[in-house]
């Protein structure tokens, strides 16, 4: 037998794809954060496996009435839980019910064209065609899915690839030009076992691919971003306020800085619990940043301190930046709680990062002093 007959190549990469199925079950059940679609995945890997195995041992050491139907149907429901997991992966809702029909009237046409009137020409087409159908909507759900990062595009290619050697074989198989048998030694058959098998490992270790991209992006957001308020956090809004300050004072145009401190805080507290507590900081950050540009920068400073920087802001605009967040505090809302702003404007190239903050810290005890619930500007 050629290394590099249909049947080799399906053998290696099964046990390439199974691999990668047992990595996706680990990551389901060891993740510490969420990441959906990793379980349809993982059993998709497994019908893959498990499919492709029994078409093996086709011909070999498995009686038709299994090595024939089985794995047809096993190799269609794993396309269908792959595309599950794709929309879970997205947190799109999953529509069963067509899906199911779909496998259903698959498994009533081979089963009809396996034992009734057995014709291996009709089976094929029958099983490609419900190929192509369930990857292309699977491709066309990807291609319209925002900010596709590079494992996300691995996937793409190959179901471009898997849909074209379908659509090949397709032909090939009406035309009578494709070979009798699935493991012939011809080179459509090769084509295409080696396309089938590839694509089954690629789509498994491209959801792998995928599952450890959105645990990076999920710590990438945890590392910048405050656990309760989701703001950013002080180290994080730092950053980025220091780049705003150093693209200043290349363009002349500077930002203004509100320093944002809830009053009686610690009364709350006290009072109604640390939970309520919890609550009027969400409620407040929430109304913070809806009513902020996306091009300003706000973070939580600390304990009930928040910050704020407003690019390419004056005086006047800053000010009434402030009034409006103001205004929200003063509202009937159970989780409304009285702030005190201190704000403060860029002074030009030779201000720093650090005299802003300070202008603005003094100016937030100016206003506490004044009895609190109040806007000073320094």
């Amino acid at each position: 037998m050629s290394i590099l007959d249909p049947r080799s190549i399906v053998v290696a990469l099964t046990v390439s794809t199974a691999v990668m199925a047992l990595v996706l079950d680990y990551i389901r059940r060891h993740y510490p954060l969420r990441v959906s679609g990793h379980g349809s995945w993982a059993a998709a890997g497994a019908l893959f496996t498990i499919g492709a195995f029994l078409f093996s041992g086709r011909d070999l050491w498995l009686p038709n009435s299994i090595a024939l139907m089985p794995p047809n149907i096993l190799l269609i429901g794993g396309a269908i839980l792959y595309y599950v997991g794709c929309r879970k992966y997205y947190e799109l809702p999953v529509r069963w019910r067509s899906w199911l029909i779909l496998l259903i009237l698959f498994t009533f046409g081979m089963a009809w064209w396996t034992y009734v009137t057995p014709s291996y020409v009709i089976r094929t087409i029958l099983f490609t065609g419900t190929q192509i159908v369930i990857y292309s909507v699977n491709l066309l759900m990807l291609l319209q899915r925002e900010g596709r990062r590079l494992p996300v595009r691995l996937v793409e290619a190959f179901m471009v690839l898997l849909i074209a050697v379908a659509l090949m074989r397709m032909i090939t198989i009406s035309a009578r030009s494709a070979g009798g048998l699935i493991f012939e030694p011809t080179l459509m058959q090769t084509v295409y076992a080696g396309a089938q098998s590839v694509s089954h490992f690629v789509f498994i270790f491209g959801a792998v691919l995928m599952a450890t991209d959105r645990l990076v992006m999920d710590l990438n957001n945890l590392a910048q971003h405050d656990y309760l308020t989701q703001l950013l956090n002080r180290r994080a809004l730092f950053g980025r306020m220091e780049s705003e300050i150093a693209r200043a004072k290349r363009s002349g145009s500077g930002p203004a800085l509100m320093i944002l401190d809830l009053d009686h805080f610690k009364t709350i507290n006290d009072t109604k619990g640390h939970q309520f507590g919890d609550k009027v900081l969400i409620h407040f950050a929430k109304n913070l940043q809806g009513h902020l540009r996306e091009t300003d920068y706000v973070g939580r400073y600390g304990g009930e301190e928040f910050m704020a920087m407003l690019p390419d802001t004056d005086q006047a605009t800053a000010t009434h930046v402030a009034q409006r967040i103001h205004g929200l505090t003063n509202d009937a809302h159970p989780l409304a709680c009285q702030v005190s702003i201190g704000l403060s404007v860029w002074a030009g190239p030779g201000d720093s990062l650090e005299a802003l903050i300070a202008r603005a810290d003094s100016a937030v005890y100016k206003a506490k002093e004044q009895g609190r619930n109040r806007i000073c500007i320094a």
